[in-house]
This record gives structure tokens, sequence and C-alpha cells, in this order.
């Protein structure tokens, strides 16, 4: 598949004690991680010339989108999935290349305004009894247990 139909996206865990941040995501109908695209940056001084937001600057972006803050913590990358190819909607196939970073709190951060969110831990995410929560934030928590057990 072409480099350009992959779609890269820095997924965050926000984590505070044995708990991480699951968040509603009102388009998936569903509670998932933070998570978001990286942008194409546009080069203001080479008209046509773009380069993509670095995987960092995206986590950044988008804790601060639920936090609603700065911060001078620097994201731990927690897993790495270079290609997973999931099915949308739509039925078309599409390419992921997933970044988790994880962002740890010693107390427990305050939400942005009108964050729809609960903090769960590992086990909660994974249970397949509680609902609703997305299938890529079950994966993510799943693989993250898998790599423990390799090591």
């Amino acid at each position: 598949m072409p480099e350009s139909l992959v779609v890269r996206i820095s997924v965050v865990l926000l984590q505070w004690g044995e708990r991480y941040l699951a968040t509603f995501n009102a388009q998936w109908g569903a509670f998932t991680l933070p998570m978001t695209r990286l942008k194409r940056l546009d080069d203001p001084e080479v008209p046509g010339m773009a380069t993509n937001e670095s995987w960092v600057d995206a986590a950044l972006r988008v804790m601060a989108e639920y936090l609603g803050r700065t911060t001078t913590l620097k994201p731990e990358l927690a897993l790495e999935v270079p290609q997973s190819q999931q099915s949308q909607r739509s039925g078309e196939l599409k390419r992921y290349h997933f970044k988790v970073f994880r962002f740890v709190f010693a107390e427990e951060p305050k939400l942005a305004p009108g964050v729809v969110a609960e903090w769960l831990t590992a086990d909660e995410f994974m249970d397949e009894r509680r609902q609703p929560i997305s299938t890529t934030a079950r994966d993510v928590f799943v693989e993250l247990r898998n790599r423990r057990k390799d090591r």
C-alpha cells in the first residue's frame, strides 16, 4: 500500500495511578483513548510543500485538548504498532500506524471544560462486558499486556 495511504495516529495514555483516561468520542459513540491523526503542515516559505507534524507534537496537542493546559512533562513512548489494518464503518480498509505515548500524573489531573471522560484501569478497558468502549482502545491495552508478558 502506498505510504500516503497510511494513517498516522498518535495515541495518548493519560495515567493517574493505575487508571487511564477514557474519553467519550461522540462520532464513534464510545469511550476511547485520547488520540489524533498527525497533521500535514504547509510550509509558508515554499508553496505546495508540506511536512507531517511530529508524533510527540501530536501527542502534546491531544493531551492539551483533554486537559486544557500546557505541560512540561515529556511523553514516554509506550508502544508502536507500525501497520494495522482496520475496516471502517464505510467498509473500506485502511492501514494505521499507531504510536502510543504515556503521560504519568501524581495527582488526578483536572479535565478541560466540557470533556466527557472517566478514569479506568487497564482491566476495565479490556473487560468486554464494559460498554461502550472502542475496539482501538481495547487493542492498545491488549498489546501493552502482551508486550509486558514477552519481556
